[in-house]
């Protein structure tokens, strides 16, 4: 077998890929799958499928959004794309940073709420306009990113949409929708 990632890819992410391959030959993957990899430099993400592609796709055009916005907020993202051989199969690569582990008071909150503060005042979207211009996911489940005039729309949209998939895939709930 051939790298789909193409011969300047390292043996890591090779080895990914191959894992990916034999897992989709033995069945012991669902139809969306995000297989994550990890080494000192990048982490990737492979996704099989149209969802996963699109997932990738999001989370790319997210990351580098943020990544403009704000370098320290969260990893430069490097690349995403279809594998060469294995046209249902995605990748998404960013860079990868180690963090302290057992130490759950590392992260300044103050700090933190600050740069997310930062990060929703710095950019401009089209025509002052809430939203963004592609699909994002929030695990399976993708966002309704459509472009709104006012916060409180978008955030009504994107919420009544969660319910609407919440229903279509595991029935509906008379508690829901009574409210």
């Amino acid at each position: 077998l051939q790298n789909p990632l193409g011969p300047r890819q390292n043996a890591s992410m090779y080895e990914l890929w191959m894992a990916t391959k034999k897992a989709l030959h033995e069945g012991l993957v669902p139809l969306f799958l995000t297989l994550i990899f990890m080494h000192a430099e990048a982490r990737s993400q492979v996704s099989i499928g149209f969802h996963g592609r699109e997932a990738l796709k999001g989370e790319f055009e997210a990351t580098s959004a943020i990544h403009t916005i704000n370098p320290t907020f969260c990893p430069k993202p490097i690349a995403w794309g279809t594998l060469e051989l294995q046209e249902d199969s995605h990748f998404y690569l960013c860079r990868f940073y180690e963090f302290v582990k057992d130490e759950p008071d590392v992260i300044d909150r103050q700090s933190f709420v600050e740069q997310l503060a930062k990060l929703h005042q710095s950019d401009t979207s089209p025509q002052g306009k809430f939203g963004f211009h592609c699909t994002t996911y929030n695990g399976n489940l993708p966002q309704d990113n459509s472009w709104c005039d006012s916060w409180e729309e978008f955030f009504s949209k994107g919420l009544r949409h969660v319910l609407k998939v919440r229903e279509e895939r595991a029935g509906p709930c008379v508690e829901l929708n009574e409210l």
